[in-house]
């Protein structure tokens, strides 16, 4: 089995929208000649937000006090037993495996696979920053498919624990468990166990023993993330494209597209995108047009997982780019775009 719709759940916060790109035919020049002020290569970063200011006279909740983190950092691919207390420190979260128990960190570094070691089971753990947990929590009220054919419904409603939140999940056959905590500084970890239900109370235990173990911090800018924002700061990514073509007896198009990136070093950024096209014929008429639009916003970069991302929030939507870094130029969503200094 597999738990697609709890992994749905943690990552519903980093859904943004897709880098822009621009596709041509034809033949096509880009400008601009290369990347300045190169650095290494690197993955992703966060400047995390700060949670709304209380309105006046409101006195805010009091945060659910829990240890700090302990234990070993967690590595992808290594197996991880019994009793041993470990933390993801990119995400703030530490947790103490109990007796019969092991996780291996998967290759996106986002979840681990769980797993009783003297029960059938299934389990995962599942590590997020920047959780919407109102968001979260209405996810997984939800019927969830755990695999082809099988989907637990919620029974009852959440269970609202010292430290962790507990909900039970079963269909005829299976039973599972689901435990999740979600920080102050927005980062959380949540733990999933199920199979047959005669032994629904030992993944209960299990479960249970792992949220009361939990160990929450504020999570630390991983290297990938601190390269990233030495080597953005300050720039302007340009994306520009062109085309032309003729009809040899006078006429021909043209079309252009200019994408311009500015991001600067308080965090803010000014986005202009444009479009422009124009066709002639040879006994003399024309036609053009064009769009474009700005926006500013805020930008932060971002890890999740073994992947980085530039993200640019304004008022009217988000912007989401996967940044890659290869024979010294600049990839954004798999585009060349040209890092230079803004002038």
């Amino acid at each position: 089995m597999r738990s697609a719709a709890l992994l749905l759940a943690l990552c519903l916060a980093c859904a943004g929208c897709g880098g822009d790109s621009a596709s041509t035919a034809g033949s096509s020049s880009d400008s601009r000649d290369s990347d300045s002020n190169s650095t290494g290569r690197s993955s992703k970063s966060d400047d995390t937000k700060k949670p709304d200011e209380p309105g006046k006279g409101e006195k805010p909740p009091e945060p659910e006090k829990l240890p700090g983190l302990s234990g070993e950092e967690l590595q992808i691919g290594k197996v991880y037993k019994n009793g041993e207390p470990v933390k993801m420190s990119m995400y703030g979260v530490s947790f103490k495996l109990p007796p019969d128990c092991g996780v291996v960190m998967q290759k996106d570094a986002t979840a681990m696979t769980l797993q009783s070691t003297t029960k059938k089971s299934l389990g995962f753990v599942f590590f997020k920053r920047e959780v919407n947990e109102s968001e979260l929590e209405t996810e997984l009220r939800q019927p969830q498919e755990i695999d082809d054919g099988v989907t637990l419904s919620l029974q009852g409603d959440f269970e609202r624990k010292s430290g962790y939140t507990l909900a039970k999940y079963a269909d005829d056959t299976y039973v599972g468990y689901a435990a999740f905590h979600i920080g102050p500084e927005k980062n959380g970890i949540l733990f999933f166990m199920g199979g047959f239900k005669a032994d629904e109370a030992h993944f209960k235990e299990k479960v249970e023993a792992l949220a009361g173990s939990i160990g929450i911090g504020k999570p630390l800018e991983s290297q990938s993330e601190q390269e990233w924002k030495a080597m953005l700061a300050g720039n302007m990514l340009t994306y520009l494209k062109s085309y032309s073509s003729t009809d040899g007896v006078g006429g021909g198009v043209y079309s252009s597209t200019n994408i311009e990136i500015r991001l600067y070093p308080d965090g803010t950024y000014r986005y202009h995108g444009s479009d422009s096209f124009s066709v002639g014929t040879g006994s003399g008429g024309s036609a053009s047009g064009g769009k474009g639009g700005d926006e500013t916003g805020t930008w932060k970069v971002e890890q999740i997982g073994t992947v980085t991302y530039l993200k640019c929030n304004s008022e009217g939507g988000s912007r989401q780019y996967k940044l890659e870094y290869a024979d010294k130029k600049t990839y954004l969503n798999g585009t060349r775009y040209f890092r230079t200094p803004i002038e």
